[in-house]
């Protein structure tokens, strides 16, 4: 995941450690090597770039650790009652943490490192989970075509239908409009009332799996596992009138037409920060 200031990256490696890279020379910055951890899955970086959240493995015993990026040290060790880490993610003021596990969805205060609570939310087909910026609504996605969105006392307030079960989704304001993929359609939703906003168009020749706002919530980033044209494919819209602005594959960049900074004041996809067009790749 790439630092809100765009200079620096965060990776996780199959040895458990996750590492901060200078984006603009690849170099290690700093290391996080968990020492009682078989496996980390899922790393995300706080707004203010101060700490880091690792965490998602297939084994009950391994907890999410938060980071200090200054001293490379672990502050808190969440261990989730009840079973393992499925998906966790922070919410976009950074104060709140929500992890996915077999018994339900939990909600953390990451300043604390303390469990704030439990809801009774069980979802065996899950695909994610995103939390607003207050705490006040917990969003769960999952393959059955639905996205659930509950309020932060556990209560059921809306659930939404796509055509085909739903592979990546995010919070555009981290309030209440986000933005939902399956196979073959990109939805924007209101979470308030349920009501399909707009499409994102020209979406329906890239499955995606990764997907990225930028910090207004503007430009929306989607990057796909693979697509039915071959290899890898990344593609940019306007948010608020679902226009596409980019459609790339991965050959793009490895023959350098465009760079991976195309928008780096906008928007950063979970390969990398972009800016300008036309450029060429910066690091690898």
């Amino acid at each position: 995941q790439v630092f809100p200031d765009g200079k620096s990256v965060v990776t996780l490696g199959s040895d458990a450690c996750a590492r901060v890279w200078d984006s603009s020379t690849g170099k290690v910055l700093q290391q996080f090597a968990p020492i009682d951890v078989k496996e980390q899955r899922q790393v995300r970086v706080s707004p203010h770039g101060d700490m880091v959240v690792t965490g998602v493995s297939y084994s009950a015993d391994d907890p999410a650790k938060v980071w200090s990026v200054a001293e490379g040290r672990e502050l808190y060790e969440l261990r989730q009652p009840g079973g393992r880490i499925r998906f966790l993610e922070l919410s976009s003021c950074g104060g709140k943490l929500v992890t996915v596990g077999d018994s339900g969805v939990y909600i953390w205060d990451v300043a604390a490192g303390r469990l704030e609570r439990r809801l009774p939310i069980y979802s065996p087909e899950a695909s994610g989970v995103a939390i607003s910026r207050g705490g006040a609504r917990v969003v769960v996605a999952s393959l059955n075509q639905t996205i659930n969105v509950w309020h932060g006392s556990g209560k059921l307030s809306q659930t939404l239908h796509m055509r085909h079960g739903v592979t990546a989704f995010a919070l555009l304001d981290g309030e209440r409009s986000m933005v939902a993929f399956s196979d073959d359609e990109a939805v924007v939703w209101d979470m308030v009332t349920g009501e399909r906003l707009r499409t994102l168009e020209g979406h329906w020749d890239v499955q995606s799996r990764y997907v990225t706002i930028s910090t207004a919530g503007s430009v929306v980033a989607a990057c796909s596992g693979t697509s039915p044209r071959g290899g890898r494919r990344m593609l940019v819209w306007d948010a608020s009138t679902g226009r596409r602005l980019l459609s790339s594959t991965m050959e793009d960049y490895e023959s350098g037409p465009m760079s991976w900074r195309m928008l780096r004041s906008a928007c950063s996809v979970a390969i990398g920060p972009l800016s300008s067009l036309p450029g060429a790749l910066l690091q690898t």
